[in-house]
C-alpha cells in the first residue's frame, strides 16, 4: 500500500484506507466495483465458475489458481460478451478498501 494505490501481483488498484490505517492489512472490493478483462490485460488469472441471472444484473462467480472466490456483478447491457463459464479472464478491482487484519486470539 503506497500512494493511494494496493499493488498486487502484476496490477494495482486505487485504495480507500482510513488516516492512519496499517501498511498492510486484508484488502476487499465489492462485486460491483469489480471488472473482468481478457487474458493479457492486468489482474489477477481467474476461472469463470458460473454466470447468475440475479434480474437487471448478472453475477459472474470466479476462482483463482489457489482456490479463491471472487464475484463480479455487471448491468445485464454492460456484461462482457467474452466472460463465460469455463473461460480464463483477469479480475480487477475498480477500488480498494483496506482494513487492519485481525487475528484470533487462543
Amino acid at each position: 500500500l503506497a500512494g493511494g494505490e494496493a499493488a498486487f501481483d502484476g496490477f494495482s488498484a486505487p485504495l480507500v484506507a482510513a488516516p492512519g490505517s496499517p501498511a498492510s492489512g486484508a484488502a476487499w472490493f465489492r462485486p460491483h466495483e469489480t471488472d473482468l478483462k481478457p487474458l493479457g490485460a492486468p489482474g489477477l488469472e481467474v476461472s469463470v465458475l458460473d454466470i447468475l441471472d440475479k434480474g437487471a444484473v448478472l453475477r459472474a462467480e470466479c476462482r483463482a489458481d489457489d482456490g479463491r472466490l471472487f464475484e463480479a456483478d455487471f448491468a445485464r447491457d454492460a456484461f462482457p460478451d467474452y466472460v463465460r463459464s469455463g473461460h480464463r479472464v483477469r479480475l480487477t478491482p475498480r477500488r480498494v478498501f483496506v482494513f487492519p487484519e485481525t487475528r484470533a486470539e487462543g
